[in-house]
């Protein structure tokens, strides 16, 4: 298992499985969400022409299917489309990213709507993981418990059985 996730088609699998899984898909594509709009908008914020932010984007995605959806916008973009339409052929951009993109293309303001919208998705990750981490802390907490009872009702059981063979 591990050598096959190692490979680029294991790779590209674990990438699409993780985005459908129910508690961790939705915290892995808002957290692509938010990689990607803080990305761009520093990109942009810096001077970076957009067709080569989206390059560099591409380039820097660790997710196989956050560098599909780019390579696809990528080439959308170079065929003229809007960033906001080439986005919205993927499920990967949650659609408040695509409406929002599309309304600051409009109004000249995409630095500062994907700003609102880093800030956005960086603080819903971060409330997902949370709430996720005190779903499974007690989980964890009652797993160790009985662990831990049942090493001591094994240590206590051989101390008893072996009280006669004592005396």
């Amino acid at each position: 298992l591990f050598r096959f996730l190692k490979t680029a088609e294991g790779t590209r699998k674990k990438d699409y499985l993780l985005l459908r899984l129910p508690l961790i898909g939705g915290i892995s594509r808002k957290a692509q969400a938010a990689w990607f709009t803080g990305t761009l908008v520093t990109l942009l914020g810096a001077g970076v022409q957009l067709m080569e932010a989206v390059e560099l984007l591409l380039a820097n995605a660790d997710n196989v299917a956050m560098r599909d959806a780019l390579a696809v916008v990528r080439e959308d973009l170079l065929e003229g489309g809007t960033l906001s339409q080439a986005m919205g052929k993927h499920n990967i951009f949650p659609k408040l990213v695509v409406q929002t993109v599309a309304i600051a293309e409009e109004g000249g303001t995409l630095t500062q709507q994907l700003s609102a919208l880093t800030g956005l998705y960086q603080g819903e990750t971060t409330r997902a993981v949370e709430g996720l981490t005190s779903l499974i802390e007690p989980v964890v907490i009652v797993t160790v418990g009985v662990f831990v009872g049942v090493i001591a009702a094994t240590v206590i059981n051989t101390v008893y059985s072996l009280l006669p063979a004592i005396k």
